[in-house]
């Protein structure tokens, strides 16, 4: 084997020349990374692993992303459980809220039930009554040409001024905290020394109404008197009847005592005298007398 490189030599390079053969040729091994295929897989895996390096790259971040992502969301979890939590305490103080509401609702309308009742044994008690009739009479007794004795106008008509003696004291009443005392005695207490007894008791029915006063002036709401007459003819529904002489299904004449509401609501109704019945007798009188004016004898044909 020929020890110089470069040159071929042994069995590959044919039979052995002589010396008149052509010197040997030198040939020249080809160089692997200076072919183009080579430059080209080398730019190829250059650029895979640029490519594979921002991969990895990219990888990472989005790990990093991913890894902060889960702990905001843990915190948001743990953030919306306690959000929960102070929710469900929130509902439960607002039920608390809405039932103390209702049981105060309740117990205001109560209340004002018991003050509606209270109203009515003041405005309808026998104490004020019997101060009215007194003041009546008195008045009555001094005025002159009045409708005297027994009859059905004389009945009315004092019917009438007590309604409307009871009326002008119920409403001087229930107008409010310091009730006019001295207005409801000149319509109530005889002049000179011998009205104490009735001035007494008018203090009292004074002291009583400004007492309900105050303890409506508690209360969350303040009810309203109404003096308002119905607008339609007298039913139990709508309206209490003065005296035994008034009657359902006959037009309110007087509205004596109001009614108490509380907001959209009546706890009480007024309480009327209405118009007089009508007296079909009248006209069976007028017959009679035309009767007894015809001549004897002489009948109707």
């Amino acid at each position: 084997m020929n020890d110089q490189r470069g040159y071929v030599d042994g069995p590959a390079a044919g039979p052995p020349r002589g010396p008149d053969s052509a010197a040997l040729v030198p040939v020249r091994e080809a160089d692997p990374q200076s072919s183009p295929w080579y430059k080209r897989l080398c730019e190829t895996i250059t650029g895979h692993r640029d490519e594979l390096g921002n991969l990895t790259k990219l990888v990472e971040r989005l790990t990093r992303k991913q890894s902060d992502a889960t702990e905001q969301l843990a915190g948001i979890e743990e953030r919306l459980d306690a959000f929960e939590d102070k929710l469900e305490q929130v509902v439960r103080q607002l039920e608390g809220v809405r039932s103390a509401l209702s049981r105060l609702q309740d117990d205001q309308i109560t209340r004002h039930e018991e003050l509606s009742r209270e109203w009515s044994l003041l405005l309808n008690g026998e104490d004020l009554k019997t101060l009215v009739e007194e003041a009546v009479a008195r008045t009555r007794s001094t005025s002159a040409g009045h409708a005297s004795g027994q009859s059905a106008d004389a009945h009315r008509a004092l019917l009438r001024a007590e309604a409307r003696q009871l009326r002008s004291c119920a409403a001087l009443l229930v107008a409010g905290e310091g009730v006019d005392r001295d207005r409801l005695d000149e319509l109530l207490v005889p002049e000179g020394p011998g009205g104490a007894r009735q001035r007494a008791a008018v203090a009292e029915l004074c002291d009583r109404a400004d007492t309900l006063h105050r303890t409506a002036s508690h209360l969350r709401q303040r009810p309203v008197f109404e003096f308002e007459r119905p607008k339609t003819a007298v039913t139990p529904e709508t309206a209490t009847l003065y005296s035994p002489e008034c009657g359902f299904g006959r037009e309110a004449d007087i509205v004596v005592l109001p009614a108490y509401r509380l907001g959209g609501r009546r706890l009480s109704l007024p309480v009327v005298l209405t118009a007089a019945r009508p007296r079909p007798v009248e006209l069976r009188s007028a017959t009679l007398r035309a009767d007894q004016a015809t001549p004897s004898g002489q009948g109707s044909t």
